[in-house]
């Protein structure tokens, strides 16, 4: 109760609970609690994926324009 920061019983729904082992959960139908963010979890990492993929083509195209610029210089 406490960590879903609820302290009293009518508070609390079957949303908060999560089941400690695979075989409480498959007796219950409440969610295993390796499961219970694992579809939050895979939407953040793909966010950050990308983002990841987004600056690393920022960087790329500022190194390409770095060296186009020194070889004008050179010229």
């Amino acid at each position: 109760m406490a960590g879903a920061r609820k302290f009293a019983l009518n508070y609390i729904s079957r949303d908060d609970l999560c089941a400690l082992t695979r075989e409480a959960s498959e007796v219950s139908g409440i969610s295993y609690v390796m499961d219970g963010d694992k579809e939050e979890v895979e939407n953040i990492l793909r966010k950050v994926d990308k983002s990841e993929k987004t600056s690393s083509n920022i960087i790329n195209l500022n190194i390409e324009a770095l060296i186009k610029s020194k070889a004008l210089r050179a010229q």
